[in-house]
């Protein structure tokens, strides 16, 4: 990568008081498997700078990483093997994309400008790593309606215009996923301005609604390399979590309700979905927030029961 002219800090990194200025998230936790401090939780401060809270060892440490000389925000991190491992892609207030990663020795941020004749206009998502190509590319949605990504390809960045959902307008922070296994396909999600949601793999794919409603807010992509491979959460307008997964040829719609004595599923919070193979079969979960109680619920698939919530309460 090309290296920018900002460089925060050197050597290993040292603790930090955090700053009276509070952390807005949202936070973006990457695992570094080859790291002597593998948990790495990146997040933003209501002044524009990014925070890493990390785990030493033996306890969670912040480390104020500052700003790229304009207030960033929304991070959206990941981890890349055989590079500079840890790369952290953020909302600038200019309208520009940067990034902050670890060169071995220090952080160093580089601006990856605007897409072409537009300026980044929702929050950044769906970094991935395609280990086949050795490419990295992450995903923005434009003020022009356009889904756009930036990728690292060979020996430089490129900016690819993906254009707009057809007859309407991205309007939403992208979601992107890759498969595991052979062709290692990148697919990226994002929601219309119609209210549907949209898939992108060369070409665009309009999933529809959930039934009965539309889709409210950003989509949350998950991976799982058995049965039902692609599986999209969503926020419908009815307060509803909803999913759509894919079967062998179709998509399906489930409507996983509201988490039991809530009244519903906040659409500004974010969904956070997770695949982990286990002993006893699929282990499929989301993370989402409830409107009413503000409390964080978890449903996940049990293997006998089917799906079930879980109330994980306040902090």
């Amino acid at each position: 990568m090309t290296i920018g002219t900002a460089v925060v800090g050197s050597g290993k990194l040292k603790q930090r008081r955090r700053r009276s200025t509070g952390i807005v998230g949202p936070n973006s936790l990457v695992y570094d498997p080859a790291s002597s401090h593998p948990l790495v939780d990146f997040t933003n401060d209501s002044s524009g700078n990014v925070w890493i809270d990390y785990w030493s060892g033996t306890s969670w440490v912040w480390q104020n990483l500052g700003c790229p000389g304009v207030a960033v925000y929304n991070s959206d991190a990941l981890y890349v093997p055989n590079g500079h491992p840890l790369v952290d892609f953020v909302q600038g207030s200019d309208g520009n994309l940067y990034d902050i990663y670890w060169s071995g020795s220090s952080w160093v941020w580089e601006s990856q400008g605007h897409p072409p004749g537009t300026g980044v206009e929702w929050p950044v998502g769906g970094a991935v790593y395609q280990p086949t190509t050795k490419s990295l590319m992450v995903f923005v949605t434009a003020a022009n309606g356009h889904l756009f990504d930036k990728a690292w390809i060979g020996s430089s960045w490129v900016w690819q215009d993906l254009g707009t959902p057809p007859g309407t307008l991205a309007q939403s922070q992208p979601s992107a996923i890759i498969e595991t296994l052979a062709p290692q396909a990148v697919k990226a999600y994002v929601t219309g301005a119609n209210g549907h949601l949209f898939e992108y793999h060369g070409s665009w794919n309009d999933l529809g609604t959930p039934p009965g409603t539309t889709v409210n807010g950003a989509p949350a992509a998950v991976y799982q390399p058995t049965a039902h491979p692609f599986t999209v959460f969503v926020v419908g307008a009815d307060g509803h979590l909803h999913d759509a997964y894919y079967n062998s040829s179709t998509w399906t719609w489930q409507d996983q309700g509201t988490p039991p004595g809530d009244t519903a599923v906040s659409a500004t919070k974010g969904l956070s979905p997770i695949y982990g193979p286990t002993p006893v079969g699929l282990n499929l979960m989301v993370f989402t927030t409830g409107l009413g109680t503000g409390n964080l619920y978890i449903k996940f698939w049990d293997g006998s029961l089917g799906w079930q919530w879980g109330n994980l309460g306040k902090p």
